[in-house]
């Protein structure tokens, strides 16, 4: 049944149904064909779905248009690639002196077959994007009153999942390399936990800290903030931590720049002082640390004053070096009529605004931020899923007023 390689969208869609049904003959078949580029789609979609945040590192808005989709595309074949070539080597390894197949033609065969093994992920990617969409958000906060159900059938399901591709990578590695299963199992196993090491080394490059949600709320969208509130009409508990993805290597290669939301450590005064309000993070650092290369509790903000700026805020009105602007990007219900004094900006200093105004209070010991405590940018990609995750109001410029310096009352 050898098609010289090639194969149609319709054989495609019938090889992911018969994957399913009845994979220990339909591996087989595909192996048979040689064709890769369906293998290569169903391993490259979720991966690129999980980097589509790759397209906002070190650029705020796409040098040209279309570069956002292509980072997520680059990373996420990169990945995939190395992946399975990780599993490759484990696997010659263990096969010994028993040289059935070629090295270069077992990696082209496990190409052929290997992305099939992903349609367990790709179905529940499916289903928790449909979850998302179409059922009401409202239904976030039922899931909250059951919370230890909620919990205990989503490990059910991740172990489901997993104990599903883990038969289908047997049964698919058994076409590439002739060894017993439990070798197949240590090899895949093995592989994919030498993943581990690259995605420390890209940690220097995207942090993802875990922050208070306060600090987050007024740019994720309301479907996002729906789905996470403990009712349909109230706000996110001070407690609530989210993970966020920060770029650290834009300040590598060039200062921060006005307006953009940054990633900065709490300081000492502000962590340490409970009647200030701050919100206090307790425990330690574990491997979420380790990955981070940080433990100090960050907050988030946004840019308002460079070093030297001089920089106040008058009845919930920022003006710099006396000009007043319209900060578009904040949403109506976070503005506030707090008032700050002036402030002159050190050599090394940068002025940080919280998105939520109504928190200046509680961050006041935190508004003036040496440039050492700023780890990096917030990831604000608009494309492909930024639009999902973000209000629109996040991703709109400020404008001056007007064109003439205001004098302060």
């Amino acid at each position: 049944m050898r098609h010289g390689g090639k194969l149609s969208f319709g054989e495609f869609l019938r090889d992911v149904h018969l994957v399913v049904t009845s994979p220990a003959h339909r591996f087989a078949v595909i192996q048979e064909r040689g064709a890769s580029w369906g293998s290569m789609v169903l391993m490259v979609v979720p991966t690129y779905l999980a980097l589509n945040f790759v397209g906002g590192i070190y650029f705020a808005r796409d040098p040209f248009p279309g570069y956002s989709f292509i980072p997520p595309l680059i990373a996420a074949a990169v990945s995939v690639f190395l992946k399975m070539y990780l599993i490759h080597i484990c696997a010659l390894l263990f096969k010994g002196r028993r040289h059935d197949v070629g090295r270069h033609d077992a990696f082209s065969a496990l190409k052929v077959v290997f992305g099939y093994t992903s349609v367990p992920a790709l179905l529940a990617l499916l289903l928790a994007s449909a979850i998302f969409l179409l059922i009401p958000p409202e239904i976030g906060h039922l899931l909250l009153n059951v919370k230890a159900v909620a919990m205990s059938v989503m490990v059910a399901v991740i172990v489901a999942l997993f104990i599903w591709n883990l038969i289908l990578v047997v049964l698919a590695l058994r076409t590439v390399y002739s060894m017993r299963d439990i070798m197949i199992v240590v090899s895949f196993i093995l592989g994919s936990a030498l993943m581990v090491v690259p995605a420390v080394a890209a940690s220097w490059i995207v942090a993802t800290p875990r922050v208070d949600f306060a600090y987050v709320q007024p740019i994720l969208s309301g479907r996002i903030l729906r789905f996470l509130a403990s009712d349909p009409t109230s706000t996110i508990s001070t407690n609530t931590k989210i993970g966020i993805h920060v770029d650290r290597l834009a300040y590598r290669l060039r200062a921060p720049e006005r307006f953009e939301l940054v990633a900065f450590a709490r300081s000492q005064d502000a962590k340490g002082n409970r009647g200030n309000g701050a919100v206090i993070v307790e425990g330690g650092a574990g491997v979420h640390s380790l990955v981070s290369w940080d433990d100090r509790e960050s907050a988030v903000g946004r840019i308002v004053g460079l070093p030297g700026d001089r920089i106040e805020v008058v009845n919930g009105n920022l003006r710099i070096n006396g000009q007043a602007w319209d900060e578009r990007y904040l949403a109506q219900e976070y503005r506030s009529s707090s008032s700050l004094p002036l402030k002159s900006l050190g050599p090394s200093e940068y002025f940080v605004l919280p998105e939520n105004r109504n928190l200046i209070d509680q961050l006041k010991n935190d508004l003036v931020v040496d440039r050492d405590r700023i780890s990096g940018r917030e990831i604000l990609s608009r494309w492909p899923l930024g639009w999902w995750s973000f209000r629109p109001t996040a991703f709109l410029q400020p404008q001056p007023k007007s064109n003439t310096k205001m004098e302060r009352p």
